[in-house]
């Protein structure tokens, strides 16, 4: 037995015994099969490493990194899986050139976020995080001065693979550390992000046109097949990928007093740009995935019917602009109305198929849990239970992880074997965890805390 049973005494949402139950049966089955690879890496390697890699992939390392984190004060045996999280970074060490850039996911940001978990648990690893971060900081300063003469791409902006990401990290560090360390080097570096982000929110011309510099011309978006069907080139409002990213980052750093010259005007010139391109549907409000250049400013432009996701989606703006307008002290009840209006639409609303973080159930339940966490607002309680309902029911334990994923494509509905944080069974893990976890990190993974 990995997990002590009678510390899940703590839900943060009402569940019943049956769930709890199914709950706690799935979490020590993912432990267990984990413990089982962890012991042994190098003999798991095979196994582990992804088609045509040579190595284990940095996300995978760091997903099990951050459920160890997240577990931490339920595990029975703490030496044991901190022997685990000692393999984990001894295997990342040898192959740290190829896990060489900053993102918050698949980089060394990845590792950092998930290893700050265990440090702030155990005070174990404390010096390799710390070294980890210069290289970090180094990295994100070396970088933005080569965006300085570069034209805007999404991946260096955004949550997954670009500053919005690795920022968050930092912050939180020096949300942890502060008072008994100087974070001189993470804040510098973390200032350099925001004004970064201050540089984007001012306009560029793009086709005789003034539109934030946030937007990506033609030639500059991804995946490519995106350049035949946007001529004139897009304006991303996600979380993932979009303007949600930064505008979340910005906001929690003010929030934690880094502030640098232009922050506060580049917050409010985002929420404008929220509130100029919605739509309502069925009362629920609803804002654009990736808008055309074209339909800049244009009234009426979003996506009415959009999946209700973390990456992309109502649900998930909504969130984000609920934290941001909480903070500024502005209409944040609006934005909560928004959410239980999700909250007790019917599921097919929801769009969504697959029980991962990403762009399924367990990524939307983490939202709902996070701001039932903060509110107790007994209206969002239907999504979180829908949420949890289907994942429930999408667990299978003849799946190689217990879950699959089940994305969009042009050819059906392909599902893939994944066991990471953000596409695979380990999200889905920590989501269910975090409803026992009032101290769960995991949200702030996702920036919606």
């Amino acid at each position: 037995m990995m997990l002590d049973k009678a510390k899940f005494n703590r839900n943060t949402a009402p569940l019943n015994e049956q769930q709890k139950k199914k709950i706690i049966a799935i979490l020590e089955e993912y432990y267990e099969r984990i413990d089982k690879l962890l012991l042994d890496l190098p003999a798991n390697e095979k196994n582990m490493q992804k088609p045509g890699k040579d190595y284990i992939s940095g996300h995978l390392l760091s997903s099990y990194l951050l459920a160890i984190a997240e577990s931490y004060d339920y595990l029975i045996d703490k030496e044991h899986w901190l022997a685990n999280a000692y393999n984990i970074l001894l295997y990342f060490k040898q192959h740290i050139e190829k896990y060489y850039n900053w993102s918050l996911f698949y980089g060394l940001g990845d590792i950092a976020f998930s290893l700050l978990g265990i440090v702030i648990k155990s005070g174990e690893f404390n010096k390799f995080l710390k070294s980890l971060n210069q290289v970090i900081c180094d990295i994100v300063l070396e970088t933005l001065i080569q965006f300085e003469n570069e034209r805007t791409v999404v991946h260096y902006y955004d949550v997954i693979a670009g500053m919005a990401g690795v920022g968050r990290y930092l912050l939180l560090y020096i949300e942890q550390f502060r008072t008994k360390e100087d974070c001189l080097q993470e804040r510098a570096a973390l200032e350099e992000i925001i004004k970064y982000f201050v540089r984007l929110s001012e306009d560029i011309d793009a086709d005789s046109k003034k539109i934030i510099g946030f937007y990506v011309a033609n030639e500059n978006l991804w995946p490519e097949e995106r350049r035949t069907q946007y001529l004139h080139g897009t304006l991303d409002f996600g979380i993932a990928h979009g303007i949600a990213g930064p505008l979340a980052l910005m906001t929690y750093a003010a929030e934690q007093d880094v502030v640098v010259d232009g922050q506060m005007k580049a917050i409010a010139k985002i929420i404008s740009l929220f509130n100029e391109h919605t739509a309502i549907k069925n009362e629920i409000i609803y804002w654009p995935m990736i808008l055309p250049a074209e339909m800049y400013k244009q009234s009426g432009a979003a996506d009415v019917g959009s999946r209700m996701s973390w990456c992309y989606g109502s649900i998930g703006i909504s969130c984000v602009l609920y934290q941001v307008n909480k903070y500024l002290g502005a209409d944040s009840a609006k934005y909560l109305h928004n959410l239980e209006q999700i909250a007790k639409a019917p599921w097919q609303v929801y769009n969504l198929l697959s029980p991962i973080i990403c762009h399924g159930f367990a990524g939307t339940m983490a939202m709902f849990n996070q701001i039932y966490r903060e509110t107790f607002d007994e209206a969002l309680l239907p999504g979180l239970y829908m949420c949890l309902d289907e994942i429930l029911r999408l667990y299978n334990p003849d799946f190689l992880y217990g879950f699959k994923n089940i994305d969009y494509g042009p050819k059906g509905l392909p599902e893939e074997d994944d066991d990471t944080y953000l596409n695979g069974a380990t999200g889905v893990i920590v989501a269910l965890l975090s409803l026992f976890n009032p101290d769960s990190l995991h949200e702030k993974h996702l920036l919606i805390s």
